[in-house]
């Protein structure tokens, strides 16, 4: 594990680009600090990606204290309009690159 001290509070966005060209890792996994994981998710994502050539990137269908599926959808670049996914274990959900 590897981390990184800011001078300031830069914002998520520059923290995460710090630590994406900071790594020296096959996979980078992108965290908050009130983020509660699976077990096994991290290798399930790494799987999804292992099997999906074309895919850049994949997130886990996030969901909030009740369990219902929170807004993560949106389109690239960002409209700041953002959908529910829907649960699924059988195909990721593509990005709309615009």
């Amino acid at each position: 594990m590897q981390f990184i001290r800011l001078p300031k509070n830069f914002g998520l966005t520059k923290a995460m680009n710090l630590g994406w060209r900071a790594a020296d890792a096959e996979y980078v996994f992108f965290l908050h600090d009130d983020t509660e994981v699976e077990p096994g998710a991290a290798i399930w994502l790494a799987g999804t990606l292992d099997s999906n050539p074309t895919a850049a990137a994949v997130c886990p269908l996030l969901v909030d204290d009740a369990g219902r599926p929170a807004p993560q959808l949106g389109a690239l670049p960002p409209t700041g309009e953002w959908l529910a996914a829907e649960p699924s274990d059988t195909q990721p959900e593509p990005v709309n690159a615009t």
